[in-house]
């Protein structure tokens, strides 16, 4: 079990080239995943982060793997690969205090 009990989000973390951004912003709705940003590196406007947050109660292990599976094959469209995305346990906290 994770250090933070049941009830934990999981930090998705994915460098990504700008051409992938519309597409990725569709595609992360078409699967009901509302909790994501981008983010636009300083120092580079071909570069971005998909940074979504996943309730672990809604995503197991085999569902962040099929998350995965889903992003990669729209980067090859574009003749990119994509680098492994990190995940980080992120406890769950009540943010409207």
């Amino acid at each position: 079990m994770s250090q933070f009990g049941k009830n934990f989000w999981w930090r998705f973390e994915l460098i990504f080239p700008w051409e992938l951004e519309e597409t990725f912003i569709w595609q992360l709705g078409e699967l009901g995943i509302r909790t994501f940003a981008v983010q636009h590196a300083p120092d580079s406007n071909k570069k971005k982060t998909l940074i979504a947050w996943l309730h672990s109660s809604e995503w197991s292990k085999n569902d962040r793997d099929g998350l995965i599976q889903y992003l990669y094959p729209l980067a090859k469209t574009f003749d990119v690969l994509l680098p492994n995305p990190s995940w980080e346990q992120i406890s769950d906290e009540d943010w409207t205090q």
